[in-house]
């Protein structure tokens, strides 16, 4: 399948795998790698925001396809806490620890499921000083180095997030209600893609719900 099939007449997830690698391939057109990004360490407020917006497009569509795979899996239970805590490492970094030359040895995470929108969001400002809401105010390029990262090992490894997906459908069905939340401004082309994974997810929905 030719990346403008994908794009023009999307038919199955194998089309849409297909859409998402290329739109990918778009959002490195704007950023280059994640280590580029860490590299500037600082930048202003309203252009962290410009490009955050343009990384959510390809976040959404991510975890719908993983979605889609989780909705095929019936998954074990978890391990126990005890049996967790040996293997899991922090995920919040130590500011000695983060290299952004290796951007494979950061920890980070790919949340597979929609939260309400964080970034860029105002906050108050009870002190005297510069305006922590002025667009031109600096802030750090590491949140968003490491969201273009962790977008990049999920696409390239899907398999463990659709079944962290799959438990978490399992535990909280009502959380999953935020992943099919209205994407972000898109192209048209894109949009059609939104169109057809939203369908296919539908009637994988009505066959999950007759069959149960």
């Amino acid at each position: 399948m030719q990346t403008e099939d994908a794009f023009s007449n999307p038919t199955s997830p194998a089309d849409l795998w297909v859409a998402l690698r290329e739109l990918l391939q778009w959002t490195f057109a704007l950023l280059r790698n994640p280590e580029d990004v860490a590299r500037r360490n600082l930048f202003p407020r309203m252009i962290r925001a410009q490009l955050s917006e343009a990384l959510r497009p390809a976040e959404q569509f991510l975890r719908r396809l993983l979605f889609l795979d989780a909705l095929k899996l019936d998954p074990p239970p978890r391990e126990t806490q005890h049996a967790r805590a040996s293997t899991t490492t922090p995920e919040k970094d130590q500011p000695a620890e983060f290299d952004c030359e290796h951007p494979e040895q950061w920890r980070v995470r790919f949340i597979v499921r929609e939260r309400e929108r964080a970034y860029g969001a105002a906050s108050k400002n009870t002190k005297a000083g510069p305006d922590p809401n002025s667009p031109w105010r600096l802030v750090s390029t590491r949140p968003l180095a490491k969201r273009w990262e962790a977008l990049i090992r999920a696409f390239n490894d899907p398999a463990p997030y659709a079944l962290r997906l799959a438990r978490l459908m399992r535990k909280r069905p009502e959380a999953v209600a935020r992943l099919c939340a209205p994407p972000a401004e898109i192209r048209y082309g894109v949009r059609k893609c939104f169109y057809a994974l939203d369908t296919l997810i539908y009637a994988a929905l009505c066959t999950r719900t007759d069959s149960s």
